[in-house]
């Protein structure tokens, strides 16, 4: 039997892979329902969209709701704008946007939320991946500038001359 299914040029371009990674990005909820683990543990199972270099990239969490978990489920939810102590129907997170890290799940090709960054964190973030360590690891830290801390202020050795007052 035939099959009925063409690829151009243009779709071999544009579909030739493209970088993300571990990184900061931004990401809009493209589904949200509720559902339960194996155990009956409650959740919240989210899809989310983050564009990079012209590429549309999905990214799955489960938001666990348990006590042990409030937080990142406040995090969550302050990284897209809502009040994390309102009543909330899923329906409330679809088409809302924030930010976050993801990092290499171990033992896998994929990613995996690391961190949402809440409303006051956010523009600190700078976006896009973070650089190779050089060591084929993912791991940026360990090539990123040294921090250090003196008298109230964290000073970026470096590249960087700049002070930041916290």
């Amino acid at each position: 039997m035939e099959i009925n299914f063409h690829v151009s040029e243009e779709d071999l371009d544009r579909n030739s892979g493209g970088t993300f990674g571990p990184g900061n990005y931004e990401f809009q909820v493209g589904d949200a329902f509720l559902f339960a683990s194996s155990k009956k543990t409650p959740g919240i199972k989210l899809t989310l969209l983050a564009s990079y270099e012209g590429r549309d990239y999905k990214v799955f969490d489960n938001l666990w709701l348990t006590d042990a978990s409030k937080w990142r489920y406040a995090r969550f939810l302050d990284a897209i704008g809502l009040d994390p102590t309102e009543s909330l129907d899923t329906d409330d997170l679809m088409g809302k946007t924030g930010r976050f890290s993801v990092k290499a799940r171990e033992g896998s090709k994929y990613v995996e939320v690391d961190q949402y960054h809440t409303q006051a964190e956010a523009p600190f973030e700078e976006m896009g991946p973070f650089p190779p360590a050089g060591d084929g690891s993912g791991a940026s830290i360990l090539n990123g500038p040294t921090a250090r801390v003196q008298a109230g202020k964290v000073s970026i050795a470096g590249n960087c001359n700049d002070e930041v007052p916290f």
